[in-house]
């Protein structure tokens, strides 16, 4: 198993080259490079790539750059269908005539 760290490297599911960037929580967050991305990463002072969610008309402060979510664009994930499209997965119940309980 890869173990994956804060940097350039690897996507683990369809090998593009992404940026791994740590958020609030800790958790290392893909990212592509792209200029109206909805969030915005700096480097903090051991060079660790910090990102943050950003509002769409944000201009990043000085040392800051937008970037895309690689989620959004990585090719090993499942494509997303039209729901109207999908196979209904719920049980249809048999028409059967109903029994009426009789207090007698």
């Amino acid at each position: 198993m890869t173990s994956i760290y804060a940097g350039i490297g690897d996507c683990p599911d369809c090998d593009v080259r992404v940026l791994f960037a740590m958020d609030a929580h800790g958790e290392l967050v893909p990212l592509d490079e792209g200029r109206d991305g909805p969030v915005a990463v700096r480097w903090d002072i051991t060079d660790t790539p910090r990102v943050r969610p950003v509002n769409p008309d944000y201009k990043p402060r000085e040392g800051e750059h937008r970037f895309r979510l690689h989620r959004d664009s990585c090719s090993a994930l499942a494509r997303v269908r039209q729901i109207g499209s999908a196979r209904s997965i719920r049980r249809v119940a048999s028409v059967r005539p109903r029994r009426l309980a009789n207090a007698r």
